[in-house]
């Protein structure tokens, strides 16, 4: 199934239920979002306080001509893919948002997990800089989403890095009744704390060819802002599941054995100054594996992330020249943002944390994911519409009266605001091509499904 991921967590049944989100506001924070392919145009948020264009900043939020998000990696008000970010890092941002909100029944290639719901798209990526993400911007674009109305944020981004900055941004952010759904990492390495070796301020390993005739590459953990979720109750970290003998309901955490052409090492004493990364002792081998990041404290659910299709805003391929398959933790996150709004739109009353609660209690349990993930869990949408665990089910499921509050009830710290159906930009149906730019270092590595081979790692 070309949208296996939909089969996976029951996202079909679940539209049965409810497939209106439309009152959602989920800010996708990435490298850069083509908010005009025809299949976002549709569902991009639109601030409704701003006059397009006229150079002044008419709802007094900081930002002139805010209309559709902003680029804070660029410092404009075009959120979509520019300069260095035309290549595939650029399209990152855009595969990101269709998982999350693709418009369903349009005829166009994909549909997201909710086909009706706002994206606020936040750009982060330097134009003129590789397209790197940038740390600041990322902090902004915590404080713009929340100041103007998110209700989810997708951060499918990471680094090795705890940064102060962003621990407090995402803090007022779950304050604020935002949730927060964050990638867990590529590294193959945990996030757990306990695991990190007692000298090290992180767990470093160092893979390369037996032969030593390449530099080699390196892995980290624990991964932020994902692994923040152990402090910050808004937050919840997602690691990467795929789908096992062809069959979409079938799935287990992403791993891949280590070619025997490479060995890995253990760095040890590892500790970060001004100076930048140190360690005082000696490398050791290291029994390691590529792919998801995973960790039974710091992640809490999993959900597909392998070989997912979705908007390409990259030049793609001849046959395909604007939806590609790609991998990584950064494709799971969006699936659970995606869910948690259409969760959101069925319960408008709950809080942030009560639809976390939602997705985490109605999660399938699997004994074998119970090593990596806190609780074993994947995602189940429709189970966290109509599951028997709750005492009260979405209006539409089986047997289900009319949706109201929890017992005894509970007000929302800030009720979600409705969106009026504003005017769209323009949808494109040509995209424009460039040359391929990776951004390791901060966001991880998310793979083009169609680019592995057996000399990788």
């Amino acid at each position: 199934s070309e949208q296996w991921h939909h089969d996976n967590i029951r996202s079909r049944e679940a539209w049965g239920v409810i497939r209106d989100a439309s009152d959602v506001v989920v800010a996708v924070i990435d490298s850069a979002t083509m908010i005009r392919h025809s299949d976002i145009s549709q569902n991009v948020w639109v601030n409704q306080g701003e006059v397009p264009g006229n150079g002044v900043d008419d709802d007094n939020n900081g930002y002139i001509d805010d209309v559709y998000g902003w680029n804070f990696g660029a410092g404009s008000t075009a959120p979509s893919p520019s300069g260095e970010c035309l290549g595939d890092t650029g399209a990152h941002g855009s595969h990101v948002a269709g998982i999350v909100g693709a418009v369903g029944n349009n005829g166009e290639g994909i549909s997201g997990v909710a086909p009706a719901v706002r994206i606020m798209p936040l750009s982060v990526g330097e134009p003129d800089e590789g397209c790197r993400l940038s740390s600041w911007g990322v902090v902004q674009a915590i404080e713009y989403a929340v100041a103007n109305g998110a209700n989810i944020i997708n951060l499918s981004l990471g680094g090795p890095f705890r940064d102060a900055a962003e621990r407090d941004a995402l803090r007022d952010a779950s304050d604020a009744n935002v949730l927060v759904v964050a990638a867990a990492g590529n590294e193959g390495l945990t996030n757990d704390r306990e695991s990190i070796p007692s000298d090290s301020q992180a767990l470093w390993v160092r893979v390369a060819k037996r032969d030593q005739s390449s530099e080699g590459m390196w892995f980290r953990s624990p991964s932020y802002p994902a692994s923040f979720s152990r402090e910050i109750a808004g937050v919840i970290s997602v690691a990467n599941l795929e789908m096992i003998r062809n069959n979409p309901a079938s799935s287990g955490l992403y791993r891949r054995g280590l070619s025997p052409a490479y060995s890995a090492t253990r760095l040890t004493g590892v500790r970060f100054d001004r100076k930048g990364i140190r360690y005082s002792g000696s490398p050791r081998p290291y029994d390691y594996s590529p792919g998801s990041s995973y960790g039974t404290k710091a992640v809490q659910i999993a959900a597909p992330g392998t070989a997912i299709l979705s908007v390409d805003s990259a030049s793609g391929s001849a046959s395909n020249p604007r939806y590609v398959e790609k991998t990584g933790t950064s494709m799971a996150s969006p699936v659970v943002a995606g869910a948690a709004a259409v969760v959101w739109a069925a319960f408008p009353n709950l809080n942030n944390l009560e639809v976390k609660d939602r997705l985490l209690r109605s999660a399938r349990k699997d004994e074998a994911l119970a090593s990596y993930v806190e609780g074993g869990r994947q995602l189940d949408l429709y189970q966290a519409l109509c599951g028997d665990m709750f005492s009260v089910v979405a209006a539409g499921c089986s047997g289900a009266g009319p949706t109201k509050p929890e017992n005894p009830p509970k007000p929302p710290i800030a009720p979600i605001r409705k969106q009026p159906q504003p005017e769209k930009p323009e949808p494109v149906k040509e995209e424009k091509s460039s040359t391929d730019q990776l951004n390791d270092w901060i966001r991880g590595r998310d793979t083009d499904s169609e680019d592995e081979d057996d000399d990788s790692l």
